[in-house]
């Protein structure tokens, strides 16, 4: 057996097995668990909410988090000191232990140093400074450790799982927190105490580090070798000389800087001027993080079919539209209707913003999904922990200044609003407030830098383009597009028969581009409606990709499928489809050619008009003549008519026949025009007789004037009589007057005479007008006696019908 590759060595030199890694990543995702409580608390709605309880200035709340993000800037020193260390996980425990257990602090502070912010506030800030530096520190190594753990095909699918599960214990937190919060008075009001907060700090305290000792058992791989032979500023700038990750770089920096815009103001301006309490500002995170956990679910799924930089444009555009919602706030109640539960009212604030909280987290955690996904993909491998840190390095110090700037405007608008004494609303009645102009100004630096710079990152090859992937995903629609997604997960991880079908025609339903290279996978399933249910639903997305793998396989001699793609790709309506249909005109089996031409005949393509004739002229099947007349009729080739209408006069199957006069009156008439005199007569007999009739008249009356006007009252008269004839049964009489009501019509227009030869007055009339030249035709053909022995001589009310139809359109 050859010996381990360096990627499959732990760091101690000893074989990596496929069972250890995956049992490293569960061990992972449960101490994330654990560790997630810690961030809910210390970079959430807590530590905000602390901050605002003791007076804290909007300076003194927005350096809170740029403290954190400027620390950032540390992993660049640690990265180079982890690359000369035996064990990166030994490294990142040593500093992030204390760095979590620092958050006991907190807990304590307001009982020693009292409430008064002068000295709470800044202690609080050097606790997160001192805690972020020590956390930094450590990041690098961590990103490193696990880029190498997780394997490449694994990563979008991976982080998305660990996402969606860790964020499963922020929602209990979330909740918890808030009702523990609002458990305790204020500390702001006159009777209130620090206890809440005391106790939620020891909680985050406590699990933070308990996240750190759970990763000790999670395996290291060795690294690839850093390659020391540079200097140091020579590694640090290394990984930008790639294009690709410095404009990833610059555009997870812009979108840090612009969510710190208005991070943590948004909570400051919903309890300090909507008045929320503890308890509803936790429901909203706890909707934000419901949203985040159904992120992880699907988003891996998305990536790895779109793209994860595509996927983090597309977040990055949907994200300022959230911002809409905070203008259409109004105060007041809404009655909430549930099915089985007696009706009850909710604020119409904590309604908009529950819902929008809830796509915030959905459209968040894409963004920072793809950027997990983005960045060990772009960093070198040799030196991945010194390129990573050079990453996070720059994306803090970016970032830094977007609290420092949106605290500054936050007390800047609020101090002139009070000296300028404005009180402005909008519509809504709602206070024009800070958090307005914050919003447009994130929107601003997303759409107009954050976007653009990601979207200068290439894609990969065989991935889509931006526009392909932005069609794949329809956004305009979220409910369709997380329903759709649903099913597609629904398609893969069904093992019964049954559900498996269901949920490839939903799948099919929702045209979910995405789905297609699934899809395709199911052409192949063992069962028959699995099998069918697939091409349906890859015709019914009908986008290249899908019409190409239905082409493939309607090309493969083993399929069974001929029929079904045929159908499939009729509904594609793709012309790339038609040269293979062609081939397949000439199949021995008559399903496989009936749904072929009805294919040709919706995509349209005239290339199909020749084979297609072929077909009618050779084929004693009534079901494919049906077929291929319908599908010439449909390409309006007239040539058709020579065979159809023989062949309608000849048929005894009166269902076939109704088909071929439906076929004739698609050419001659109006396309689907005689199939609705059909059924109109069939529901209601007499009235599409007496409705033509009166059609053929009114179209007369044009004529009656001058030399003219006896001639065509004469014909008004066999009009009415043939009308008479078609009621009281007398349907050769009736046939027979049609046919000399056109010939007294060419008369009327043309001056062309009837003599006793009907085949040269029928060409005549071509000559002058070649459509009502093939009405007289068609009329002559079918007032002639059957030559079936076995059929009526008589013609039938179908036949009645057409030539009554016919005459009326000319």
């Amino acid at each position: 057996m050859a010996d381990p590759t360096p990627s499959r060595l732990r760091v101690n030199g000893r074989p990596l097995s496929d069972h250890d890694i995956q049992r490293g990543l569960r061990l992972n995702i449960t101490a994330g668990c654990m560790g997630m409580v810690w961030g809910t608390i210390v970079g959430g709605m807590p530590l905000t909410l602390f901050m605002k309880s003791i007076g804290a200035s909007g300076v003194m709340i927005g350096l809170v988090a740029t403290v954190g993000l400027v620390a950032m800037s540390l992993q660049v020193p640690a990265a180079l000191l982890a690359d000369r260390l035996p064990s990166r996980k030994m490294f990142w425990g040593w500093t992030v232990l204390p760095h979590r257990l620092l958050w006991f602090l907190p807990a304590v502070l307001p009982f020693l140093l009292g409430a008064d912010s002068r000295w709470l506030a800044p202690a609080v800030v050097w606790v997160v400074a001192v805690s972020g530096i020590l956390g930094q520190l450590g990041s690098a190594s961590w990103w490193s450790w696990m880029a190498d753990l997780v394997p490449e095909g694994q990563r979008a699918s991976f982080w998305g799982k660990r996402h969606s599960i860790v964020s499963v214990s922020s929602l209990v937190v979330l909740l918890a927190v808030g009702y523990l919060l609002d458990a305790f008075p204020d500390p702001g009001s006159p009777r209130g105490t620090f206890l809440g907060f005391s106790l939620v700090f020891g909680l985050a305290a406590m699990m933070g580090s308990a996240d750190v000792i759970l990763h000790l058992w999670v395996p290291e791989p060795k690294p690839a070798n850093p390659g020391d032979r540079m200097g140091v500023v020579a590694r640090i700038l290394k990984p930008f000389a790639n294009r690709d990750f410095l404009w990833l770089t610059l555009a997870m920096g812009t979108w840090t800087f612009a969510m710190g815009v208005i991070g943590q103001f948004g909570l400051i301006y919903l309890s300090r001027e909507l008045h929320l309490n503890y308890t509803n500002l936790s429901i909203l995170a706890f909707s934000g993080m419901a949203g985040a956990s159904l992120a992880g679910v699907m988003w891996g799924y998305v990536m790895d079919r779109v793209g994860a930089r595509n996927f983090g444009a597309i977040m990055m555009m949907l994200a300022p539209l959230l911002n809409v919602a905070w203008f259409f706030l109004r105060a007041g109640n809404v009655p909430l209707p549930l099915p089985g539960l007696p009706s009850f009212e909710i604020s119409q604030i904590m309604l908009v913003l529950v819902a929008n909280s809830f796509f915030a987290g959905l459209i968040y955690s894409g963004v920072g999904l793809s950027q997990v996904s983005l960045l060990p993909a772009l960093s070198p491998p040799e030196g991945r922990t010194l390129a990573m840190a050079a990453h996070w390095s720059m994306v803090g110090l970016i970032g830094a200044l977007g609290p420092l700037a949106g605290g500054k405007m936050m007390d800047g608008l609020e101090a002139w609003k009070l000296s300028q004494g404005i009180h402005w609303s909008l519509p809504t009645g709602v206070p024009v407030s800070f958090i307005h102009v914050l919003l447009v100004i994130n929107a601003l630096l997303v759409w107009g830098v954050g976007v653009r710079l990601l979207l200068a990152v290439k894609h990969k090859a065989g991935e889509m383009a931006f526009r392909t992937a932005l069609a794949s995903l329809p956004f305009s629609n979220p409910v369709r597009t997380l329903s759709g997604i649903y099913n597609i997960y629904s398609m893969m991880s069904a093992t019964s028969r049954g559900h498996r079908v269901d949920a490839v025609r939903r799948v099919g339903e929702d045209k979910m581009r995405i789905a297609v290279r699934d899809l395709i996978q199911q052409l192949d399933d063992p069962s028959t409606d699995v099998r069918e249910a697939a091409a349906s639903a890859l015709g019914n997305i009908g986008s290249p990709d899908a019409v190409e793998a239905l082409i493939r396989k309607m090309e493969d001699t083993n399929t069974d499928l001929a029929p079904q793609i045929a159908r499939a790709l009729r509904q594609a309506h793709s012309r790339e489809a038609v040269d293979v249909l062609i081939r397949k005109l000439n199949d021995p089996d008559r399903e496989t050619v009936t749904e072929t031409a009805r294919a040709l005949g919706d995509i349209g393509d005239g290339r199909a008009r020749e084979p297609l004739l072929r077909v009618l002229e050779h084929s004693q099947d009534a079901k494919v003549v049906s077929a291929s007349s319908e599908a010439l009729a449909q390409l309006g080739e007239m040539a058709a008519l020579y065979e159809i209408i023989p062949r309608m006069k000849a048929v005894t199957n009166p269902v076939l026949k109704r088909s071929l006069a439906v076929a004739v009156g698609d050419l001659l008439g109006e396309p689907g025009g005689f199939y609705q005199v059909l059924v109109r007569e069939q529901r209601e007999p007499g009235r599409e007789v007496d409705r033509l009739i009166g059609s053929i008249q009114d179209r007369l009356e044009e004529n009656l004037n001058g030399d003219l006007k006896a001639a065509g009252r004469a014909l008004r008269d066999k009009t009415t009589a043939i009308g008479e004839h078609v009621v009281s049964g007398r349907l050769r009489e009736s046939m027979e007057g049609l046919f000399e009501l056109a010939v007294g019509r060419a008369a009327l227009r043309y001056g062309v005479k009837f003599g006793s030869d009907s085949e040269a007055f029928v060409e005549t009339m071509i000559w002058n007008d070649t459509r009502f030249g093939l009405v007289v035709w068609c009329l002559d053909l079918l007032r002639e006696p059957a030559a079936d022995a076995g059929k009526s001589g008589s013609p039938d009310k179908t036949e009645i019908l057409l030539g009554l139809y016919l005459l009326s359109k000319d």
